[in-house]
């Protein structure tokens, strides 16, 4: 039951129906239901806290709200905390809840539906748009396009986070496609990416079309090998640039303007950066010191917690797409448990690529995949530590074939702190010279 209500609560968190369907319109869900799944799952269900991302998730809420009552006001610290402690609750169900192959096929399942009734949504707003007046390109939501560009409600309510949430989804659909589905399923899977793909293009989001180049990569190296997907990158970047979204195809005066007020922000990003290295200035600040907002999650979490806030986001990605990497090697490539762990790589690669060129560095969606990493990396742990091989021999033989699944203890942070801290500088250091080269 508990499991049911947390699959209900994911699913509004993805369609809002509590925004605008007459029964449920204003509903509280969201202050009842992570209350209600809380308690439920502190009572009655297992609780793993054994991996690093369980630790760095709530010492990221300590930065976001403890750096705000030091940069901004103390007082007002707690009106921070009160709408981020769902993001943090979020990771935890999913982390603990998700924990066998066919309830993590649920979840997957899940968002693969949400994400098609979305893209109908877009499809009415397309079809009803004028092309000249944004209004009359209206969904039943009530939410009509922005500049000819669909878009739904709550998280989703700019195009480009649209296109974001379509992008993380789409592998979901993908992981169907691979070796060891029947020829039923595998039709199934490449027949529904491609709504989910006209939904990106109808956003025309130039970062969601570059997150689906960068799916497009993975999906085909990890199918046909490098030189196959070479040619194949080629070939769909041709296209995208001559079939693609107008955003793609055309670069108007608009879009020069919007590329430097980017890099302008990104600049005063690193400027305060430099001014409040260790705690940033507080949460939703960054508005209040430019005239837009970063327009990078990454900036964005750098200018607002600080080096101390920045070094914990980072690590949680960090961490967790390290361990899906290693479970890759682990697993048989035409076993359930290789594509949902594909599947979950691949979205969260899609999410920082996308929001290397958006603001969303605290988006309800990334505490979920961080969640859907931590089960997929626990589950592969625990089948290699029950297969307790019958002799040393065979153990030995085995670990030469395959890389030993990392430990992905507390204790990482110590052992691999090089590791994070050289992904921290060459984050930072890659925005720096990026302004550098076009200012």
């Amino acid at each position: 039951m508990i499991f049911a209500l947390y699959l209900l609560y994911a699913a509004n968190v993805m369609l809002r129906l509590n925004d605008y369907l007459p029964g449920l319109r204003g509903a509280p869900i969201a202050e009842f239901g992570i209350p209600v799944l809380l308690v439920l799952w502190l009572l009655f269900e297992k609780k793993d806290f054994s991996c690093v991302t369980d630790l760095l998730i709530p010492m990221f809420f300590v930065a976001v709200v403890g750096g705000f009552a030091i940069a901004v006001w103390p007082s007002q610290a707690i009106e921070i905390a009160k709408p981020f402690i769902p993001w943090v609750v979020l990771y935890f169900l999913t982390a603990n809840l998700v924990h066998t192959e066919t309830r993590m096929n649920l979840v997957l399942g899940m968002f693969v539906v949400t994400a098609l009734i979305i893209v109908l949504h877009s499809v009415q707003q397309s079809r009803s748009y004028d092309g000249v007046n944004d209004v009359t390109g209206m969904g039943w939501s009530g939410v009509h396009v922005l500049s000819g560009r669909v878009r739904y409600v709550g998280l989703m309510n700019d195009p480009n986070d649209l296109a974001l949430c379509f992008a993380t989804i789409l592998p979901f659909v993908l992981q169907l496609t691979y070796s060891g589905v029947n020829i039923g399923l595998r039709a199934m899977g490449y027949l529904l990416c491609m709504p989910i793909i006209y939904g990106i293009f109808l956003t025309n989001s130039r970062g969601g079309m570059l997150s689906v180049g960068v799916l497009g990569a993975l999906y085909t190296y990890r199918r046909w090998g490098a030189i196959r997907c070479a040619i194949l990158c080629t070939v769909m970047a041709a296209a995208v640039f001559t079939f693609g979204p107008s955003r793609v195809r055309e670069q108007s005066g608009s879009d020069e303007a919007s590329t430097e007020g980017r890099i302008e922000a990104w600049h005063t990003g690193i400027q305060l950066l430099k001014q409040h290295p260790v705690f940033g200035i507080g949460k939703d600040e960054f508005t209040s010191h430019h005239i837009i907002t970063a327009h990078n999650s990454f900036v964005l979490c750098f200018a607002e917690t600080g080096m101390f806030g920045y070094v914990i986001w980072i690590g949680a990605g960090l961490f967790s797409m390290y361990g899906l990497y290693y479970a890759l090697k682990q697993v048989d490539r035409r076993s359930r448990a290789y594509r949902q762990t594909a599947a979950i790589f691949d979205s969260l690669a899609a999410f920082y690529t996308a929001g290397f060129f958006l603001s969303r560095t605290y988006l309800m969606m990334l505490p979920i995949l961080l969640g859907l990493a931590v089960a997929r990396y626990k589950m592969t742990r625990d089948a290699i530590e029950e297969e307790a091989p019958e002799e040393d021999a065979s153990q030995s033989a085995r670990s030469t074939q395959r890389p030993a699944l990392p430990d992905l203890s507390w204790n990482v942070l110590i052992d691999k702190a090089p590791m994070l801290m050289g992904a921290v500088v060459f984050s930072i250091g890659a925005i720096y010279l990026i302004v550098r080269f076009k200012t």
